[in-house]
Order: C-alpha cells, then sequence, then structure tokens
C-alpha cells in the first residue's frame, strides 16, 4: 500500500490554497475601465478585445501580471454583478419572497468583491425593499482576498459578512468523500 497517495481534490485544494495567498495584486486582476459591451461587434472582436487585456492578467508578458487572471465580474463590471442580482432578486421573489425571510447570498470564493458590489449596488438602486433586509456572505479560504474583499465593500457596512473557510475543508468536515 502506498501511503504518499492523495486525492487529487486535495492536492488541487493545496495548490489553490498556496496561490491565492499570494499578495493581492498577483491574484486576480481589475481593469482601469471594464469592457464596453455596446462596443462588441461579436466574437472575434471580443476576443481581440481579452486579448489587448493581456497586461491585466495571467497570460501578459509583464511580470508584475504574472499569475492574475480576469474573472467576468471584472470584465464586465458593473453588468455582470447587476444581471446577476437581477436574477437572483428575480428568482426570490417569485419562490421564497412570501415565507417572509430576508434574502440571504452566500457567494463562496469572492475574488476582488466586484461582483458583490455591482449586486448590491444593483439592489439598492432597483430592489430597495429586497435590499433593506437582504445579507450578503462571502466564503474565501484567502486571508489575502478577504481582506481585500472587505475593503471593497466597506461601504455596504453590516450588509455583508465575511467568513474564512476552503470549500475543501467544508467538503472534509461534511463527510462528502467518504
Amino acid at each position: 500500500k502506498n501511503h504518499n497517495t492523495m486525492i487529487l481534490r486535495k492536492y488541487i485544494q493545496r495548490r489553490l490554497s498556496a496561490y491565492f495567498s499570494q499578495p493581492e495584486n498577483a491574484v486576480i486582476g481589475t481593469l482601469p475601465s471594464p469592457v464596453d459591451f455596446r462596443s462588441l461587434w461579436g466574437e472575434a472582436h471580443y476576443r481581440r478585445v481579452v486579448a489587448s487585456l493581456r497586461p491585466y492578467a495571467a497570460d501578459g508578458g509583464d511580470d508584475e501580471a504574472a499569475g492574475r487572471w480576469l474573472t467576468p465580474a471584472e470584465l464586465f463590471r458593473p453588468h455582470y454583478g447587476r444581471i446577476v442580482g437581477r436574477y437572483i432578486s428575480d428568482h426570490f421573489e417569485r419562490t421564497a419572497a412570501a415565507t417572509g425571510r430576508p434574502l440571504r447570498i452566500l457567494e463562496i470564493g469572492g475574488g476582488r468583491g466586484t461582483l458583490a458590489a455591482s449586486l448590491l449596488d444593483y439592489l439598492a438602486e432597483e430592489r430597495p425593499g429586497l435590499y433593506e433586509t437582504a445579507t450578503y456572505t462571502l466564503m474565501d479560504g484567502s486571508a489575502t482576498l478577504l481582506n481585500l474583499q472587505r475593503r471593497t465593500l466597506e461601504r455596504f457596512g453590516s450588509k455583508v459578512f465575511f467568513f474564512r473557510a476552503d470549500v475543501g475543508d467544508v467538503v472534509d468536515s461534511c463527510g462528502l468523500d467518504r
């Protein structure tokens, strides 16, 4: 019996944990301004635009950008978060609003906090009644990213909660891989 074997999920978890423990500017990139949806002429144009963003992402030749990647929430802020916010609020109003319970959102791996900020802005502007009682929790295994999320979302005050936990550890504690 080989005692040096490791479940693939555990190996990936360790590698991701090491990656996300780097300084925040080495992990997830951000753009000086988001990509303007209306300026895109189709998929080929989209691909050219994304290729031009290499200085902000992982595959750029710039040492400062090495290792960073761009999420849809970063590329298309605030629109991406507003679309997700609309979907969540529409679904909640159709299925759960009658229960009288408030909307509670849990984001696992919140990146820079951009999705949460855009989504909460949407709720505040377009669904103020829902926003009033809603809460948003970010669960992240990275202390580095949790600190960045706290700074990004501080204007939302007590609406936002932060929870440090690695999703792999949560799986382990539930016994899901037995």
